[in-house]
């Protein structure tokens, strides 16, 4: 075997290593991700300090809907709002149990 073919094999054996090293951590990832309930979902579309966090929640037929009936900029409007309030220190209590 010559040089260029050993070093051809030992490639392929390094990138196949990293190949499954790389689906070993993203299937671990996944796996321990615990799902998260309508619930807090809910509660994060409606008090999030990241713009824009309640229209990801929400389908694309929705958005779409929204968009076109021109309610969304109410929506965005109500995030902004409810962001300010928090970076004043007017915090929203909310609580496991409802």
């Amino acid at each position: 075997m010559s040089r260029s073919d050993t070093r051809n094999v030992m490639r392929k054996i390094v990138f196949s290593l990293a190949a499954m090293a790389v689906c070993a951590v993203v299937s671990a990832g996944q796996q321990n991700s615990v799902p998260q309930t309508a619930r807090q979902a809910l509660l994060e579309m409606f008090f999030s300090k990241t713009p824009g966090t309640f229209v990801k929640h929400l389908p694309d037929a929705t958005r779409a809907a929204l968009a076109k009936s021109g309610a969304m900029t109410t929506l965005e409007q109500y995030s902004l709002m409810a962001s300010q309030l928090q970076t004043q220190g007017q915090n929203v209590k909310t609580f496991k149990t409802g």
